[in-house]
This record gives structure tokens, C-alpha cells and sequence, in this order.
């Protein structure tokens, strides 16, 4: 095994929000593996929580018992079928109950491998990067982005847009799902972070961004975006899991 070159910070926040009566997000983390993930569940009589909590054990039960040694091409279809495995038992769970019927889940996450950032996802809950200024590395599937893809519409019209609740794609809602996934070099002093999109739809990029320039620490800016959220409505549960690549 490669020791990984760097030194990994990482805080994780889940708030319930204003308006919501329970937490449908989770969030997780092995950290001894560099492995960190967000849920964000759906669903009537907390069906949702069932799918967001199952579907994250799933995985990171399958990342404890990842080999670090993998090759970066192994350790990516590893990640994957672990997913893929979470969505099967989610699926099956959800037609055993029948108040549990039609539950899913988002789920986003990354993975550190030497020195580069494995990073998955479905749904609409995203991945961000903060390199001096701020990058979002996925895109949502949702009706929303479908259209503003196809369209090619400027970010003040796609704000407009009905649609951004209608999850294309998620975990548990189907007896299969394909995770999008991708891979990025990681460097030094890079911030990157998994949300719900409590946060993101109350708070904007820009708001973002502004958060992460002046804050002393991950735990600064995780109280002060979920702070912000709320301000602004906090109208579903808000979730950050975020992480600073260190030197060792």
C-alpha cells in the first residue's frame, strides 16, 4: 500500500432546519479509509430516513472492507458496485413494508486515492470543490438540469425553472441505478464538500464561495452555511461534510 501524501481534516453537520419535523439526511464517514458520504432520503412516514441510513450502512460497510491496495481503475469499480449493492437492498427493503413503498435516497460521496479524489453520486445532493474559488463538481439529476442541459440556458433564467424537486435518478426507487462518477488530482489545501440541498437551495454559490474565503476553519464554515441556510427559510434539513487536504 501507497501512504497518501497528505494530512485529511474533515467536519460534518446535520441540521433539522425550521420547517421540517424530522432529519431525512445522514452523513458518514470511514476515515480510515479517506471514504466520506451524504444521504438525503425520500419518502412518506419516515420512510425517507430508513433509505438514507440503510443505503449509507450499505456502503460504508462495503468501503470497511475495501483493500487500500486497489489500483485507482479497481478502486473506482469497487465504489460503484458498492452503490449499486445499496441500491439493490434499498429497493428490496422498500417492498417488504408497504409504508415504505416508493422510499429512496441521494447519495454523494468521495474517496481519496493516493492523490487523486474518486468522487460518485445520484440524485440531486451535491459535491463541491473550493480551490481559492468555488467549483461544483456534479450536477443535479433532477427535471431542472435536464432542461437547463438541453436548453443551454444561463444560470438568471435556469433559476427559474420549475422542476428542481423531481429526482431523475435515485437510490432505491428502481431495481437498478448507474452512479455518475468521475475523478480529479487533489492538491494541497483544497477544500471539498458534500451537501444536501437544504444548503444549496437556500444558499447561494456565491454565498458559498464568500463563506469559505473568510472562514478560520471547517467547523466555521459548516456553522456559518447551515446559519445561512436557516436565515434564508430553512425549509428542509441542511447537511455539510467537508474536508481540507493538509500536508502530512
Amino acid at each position: 500500500m501507497i501512504l497518501m501524501p497528505f494530512h485529511v481534516d474533515s467536519f460534518g453537520c446535520s441540521d433539522i432546519g425550521l420547517v421540517r419535523k424530522n432529519n431525512e439526511d445522514i452523513w458518514m464517514s470511514v476515515p480510515e479509509k479517506n471514504f466520506y458520504l451524504l444521504s438525503d432520503g425520500m419518502g412518506g412516514h419516515n420512510a425517507g430516513e430508513i433509505a438514507a441510513r440503510e443505503a449509507a450502512e450499505s456502503v460504508c460497510s462495503s468501503i470497511e472492507n475495501m483493500d487500500l491496495g486497489l489500483s485507482l481503475e479497481d478502486a473506482c469499480r469497487y465504489i460503484k458496485d458498492a452503490i449499486i449493492s445499496a441500491n439493490q437492498h434499498v429497493y428490496k427493503l422498500a417492498s417488504t413494508h408497504d409504508a415504505w413503498h416508493g422510499m429512496g435516497t441521494t447519495l454523494c460521496c468521495f474517496f481519496l486515492h493516493e492523490q487523486t479524489l474518486i468522487y460518485a453520486h445520484v440524485g440531486d445532493s451535491r459535491i463541491y470543490r473550493f480551490r481559492g474559488k468555488l467549483e461544483r463538481m456534479t450536477q443535479d439529476h433532477s427535471l431542472r438540469q435536464e432542461i437547463i442541459n438541453r436548453l443551454q440556458l444561463k444560470k438568471n433564467l435556469a433559476s427559474h425553472l420549475p422542476f428542481k424537486n423531481v429526482i431523475t435518478r435515485a437510490i432505491g426507487t428502481y431495481p437498478k441505478v448507474e452512479p455518475e462518477m468521475a475523478t480529479t488530482a487533489v492538491h494541497l489545501h483544497d477544500i471539498y464538500f458534500l451537501c444536501s440541498d437544504g444548503l444549496t437551495d437556500m444558499v447561494s454559490d456565491e454565498e458559498i464561495e464568500e463563506i469559505l474565503q473568510n472562514a478560520s476553519s471547517l467547523e466555521e464554515a459548516c456553522d456559518t452555511m447551515v446559519e445561512s441556510a436557516k436565515c434564508n427559510g430553512g425549509n428542509d434539513n441542511i447537511t455539510i461534510l467537508m474536508i481540507k487536504i493538509g500536508p502530512r
